[in-house]
C-alpha cells in the first residue's frame, strides 16, 4: 500500500517545490524561447505579454543577470554565457526531472532515487553558482563605477530581493541530495545483505 504524499512530509515538500519550479521555469525562465506563433496567436499572445511585462518590471527591480543573458541584452555575447548554458539545463534536465519525479514521488516508487540524486546535484551547484554571480554584482550605489559595471549593477534592495528568492532553490535541493543519498545507501546496504544471505543458502543446499 502506497503511503498518500500527506503522511511523508519530505516527499510532499520536493512535490510541491518540483511544482512550483516547473511553472516558474516554464511560464518565466523559458520565455525567450518560445516560438512567434505563441507571441501573435490571440489568446496565447495576451498571455505572452502579461508573462513578458511581469519579467521586465521584474528584471527593472533586480537587474537580475539570468534575465539578462537569455533575453540577449548583455554587453558581449560571452559575458555570463554560463548562465545561458543553465537555461538549456533547465530544459533538457530539469523539467524532465520534475515531471518524472512528480510521478514517481506520488507513487512512491524508489526507483526515482538516483534521478533525484543526480537533479539535486545538478540543481545545487547551478544555484550556488547563481548565487555566487549575485553576490559579487556591483553595487548601484558605488558612484566610480564604470559605464559597463553601472549596466551590471544591483541595488541592494535587488540583491536582497534575488537571494531572497534563491533560498528554498538552495536549501530544498541541499536537503534532497542529503535525504537521497541516505536512502539509495539503506537501499544498497539492503540489497547487500539480501544478496549474502542468498549465496550463503545457495552454498548450505550445494554442500548438502
Amino acid at each position: 500500500t502506497v503511503k498518500p504524499l500527506s503522511q511523508r512530509p519530505l516527499d510532499l515538500t520536493y512535490y510541491a517545490f518540483f511544482l512550483v519550479h516547473l511553472v516558474c521555469a516554464v511560464f518565466f525562465d523559458l520565455l525567450p524561447l518560445y516560438p512567434a506563433f505563441i507571441q501573435t496567436t490571440p489568446g496565447f499572445s495576451t498571455l505572452y505579454r502579461l508573462l513578458k511585462g511581469a519579467t521586465d518590471d521584474y528584471a527593472a527591480m533586480t537587474n537580475d543577470p539570468f534575465v539578462l543573458v537569455t533575453w540577449g541584452l548583455v554587453e558581449r555575447p560571452w559575458e555570463f554565457a554560463h548562465l545561458k548554458m543553465f537555461m538549456w539545463m533547465e530544459v533538457c534536465i530539469q523539467i524532465p526531472s520534475f515531471i518524472i519525479g512528480m510521478i514517481g514521488l506520488s507513487k512512491d516508487t524508489p526507483a526515482i532515487y538516483p534521478l533525484l540524486l543526480a537533479y539535486s546535484s545538478a540543481a545545487f551547484v547551478t544555484t550556488i553558482t547563481f548565487a555566487h554571480d549575485v553576490f559579487i554584482a556591483p553595487s548601484s550605489a558605488d558612484t566610480s563605477l564604470d559605464a559597463l559595471s553601472k549596466f551590471y549593477a544591483m541595488s541592494d534592495v535587488g540583491r536582497r530581493t534575488l537571494l531572497a528568492i534563491l533560498i528554498p532553490f538552495l536549501v530544498v535541493p541541499a536537503i534532497m541530495w542529503v535525504d537521497m543519498m541516505m536512502r539509495i545507501g539503506r537501499l544498497v546496504k539492503s540489497g547487500a545483505k539480501a544478496e549474502a544471505t542468498k549465496e550463503m543458502g545457495e552454498r548450505g543446499r550445494k554442500e548438502l
